[in-house]
């Protein structure tokens, strides 16, 4: 089920960013300390984020508190996410209630993941993915430039699960194998121009996908290798990319 929680990676930040209220680049800077495990000064750049979009700061701190737990795993950390988390239940009216619900069932499959819930993960990722096919055209016309960016990005992985699926269990797998390729170079291609952080979600999510679910250890190295050099504090990457690195030595044996 590993192609099925991996979306889980990348769409968070979907709900975090608003161009009218900051400046993409003091978005990307806060977002990059987050990436880079420099937690010291994100709490007072998310205050001064919800000085002008409360709404953002709450969806960025919510993956603050996550790369804090999974990075530095404690019962405070722990514990101060899943408060954080439980406060996405809330119900509200709006455009942002889809964004908040979304929230909530990302972080809640990363949590079943990271804790090895199989069974919740289950539930809650058939949530998610019902939840995400209701979000119409409609509702995406109103997005700003990141969330577009991520949301078609999100769509396009939507489809690369929905082909490679078909195409594993032998159901026209000639025309899906096609197709799920061409989702992944649909998502290469993608770009952001107004905010650098939509690269490193990119990265990320494609360093996943051939890591995971293609076996392809080349192009993942590749990916968190970038990530690495970008991100040189988070540990986590220079992990998955060592991981890479045996695997491509005992795939030349």
């Amino acid at each position: 089920m590993v192609i099925r929680y991996l979306l889980i990676e990348i769409i968070l930040l979907v709900f975090t960013q608003n161009i009218f209220a900051q400046s993409p680049i003091f978005i990307d800077q806060a977002i990059g300390k987050i990436y880079n495990l420099d937690f010291e000064k994100v709490p007072s750049d998310l205050a001064d984020i919800g000085k002008a979009n409360p709404a953002m700061a709450s969806y960025l701190r919510i993956d603050y508190l996550w790369w804090k737990m999974v990075s530095h795993n404690s019962a405070t950390n722990e514990s101060d996410f899943l408060e954080f988390l439980n406060s996405f239940k809330q119900k509200k009216s709006g455009l942002d209630s889809d964004f908040e619900r979304l929230t909530f069932f990302v972080y809640q499959i990363r949590y079943d993941n990271f804790k090895k819930l199989s069974f919740s993960r289950y539930i809650t990722a058939f949530k998610f993915h019902f939840l995400l096919g209701n979000m119409d055209g409609k509702k995406a016309e109103k997005f700003n430039s990141l969330e577009k960016s991520i949301f078609q990005m999100t769509l396009e992985f939507d489809n690369y699960i929905k082909y490679k699926y078909l195409n594993n269990y032998g159901i026209s797998s000639e025309r899906n194998l096609q197709q799920y390729l061409l989702c992944l170079q649909n998502i290469e291609k993608m770009h952001n121009e107004h905010y650098r952080s939509f690269e490193t979600i990119k990265t990320y999510l494609l360093g996943k996908i051939y890591f995971e679910i293609e076996n392809d250890y080349q192009k993942a190295f590749r990916k968190f290798d970038s990530l690495s050099t970008d991100f040189p504090e988070n540990t986590i990457f220079k992990t998955i990319r060592e991981n890479c690195r045996v695997q491509m030595v005992m795939n030349s044996k």
